[in-house]
Formats: C-alpha cells, sequence, structure tokens
C-alpha cells in the first residue's frame, strides 16, 4: 500500500501543527538552557519557565513566543511525516499479518 500525495500533505500539515503547538514550549525551555549569569550581578536572567514565558511575552509581545518558527516547521513537517507514513505503513502491515494467520489458523 502507498500513500497519495493528499495523504503526504496531511501528514506534513499535521506535523506542523504540531510543531506550532508546542513551540512555544520548546523556545522556553531553550532560553532556559541557553541562559547565562549576567556580568554586572551575577544573576541568571530567568528564575523558573513562567518567568521566562512572562518576560518573552513582556519584552517581546505575544509573537516573540513564536520567533523562529518557519524554520523549525520547514525542518520537522517532512521529518514527522516520514516517521508518521512508516508507523502507518507498520501498522497495515502488521494487522494485515494477524489477519492473516488467524484466517488461515481457522
Amino acid at each position: 500500500m502507498s500513500l497519495t500525495n493528499e495523504e503526504v500533505t496531511r501528514l506534513c500539515f499535521c506535523a506542523a501543527i504540531g510543531a506550532t503547538a508546542v513551540y512555544p514550549i520548546d523556545l522556553v525551555k531553550t532560553r532556559m538552557q541557553n541562559q547565562r549569569l549576567t556580568p554586572s550581578v551575577y544573576e541568571v536572567m530567568y528564575r523558573n519557565s513562567f518567568d521566562c514565558f512572562r518576560k518573552v511575552i513582556k519584552h517581546e509581545g505575544f509573537f516573540g513566543l513564536y520567533r523562529g518558527l518557519i524554520p523549525q516547521v520547514v525542518g520537522v513537517a517532512p521529518e514527522k511525516a516520514i516517521k508518521l507514513t512508516v508507523s502507518l505503513m507498520n501498522y497495515i502491515s502488521v494487522l494485515y499479518i494477524n489477519w492473516t494467520e488467524i484466517l488461515l489458523i481457522d
């Protein structure tokens, strides 16, 4: 069984939606991991994830949470579509094998 172009497009679209939904969380995680001590006060920039989230919105606006999203989606959509396709093909083949075994036993 092969997937049609429409099904592959849907898989890419679903992957893009998923990446968009979790991107603000990933942005906060990355900023928390990359923060350094400020040289003047020797403090970290963000105390916790909620503080980071609040400061990004305050200083960069709501869309600051999505800064850098397009390269992420361009890279992630095809990769996720391939993973979903392989998983779907594996699932279908396992179902087919199980049904053929059941039919042959009876």
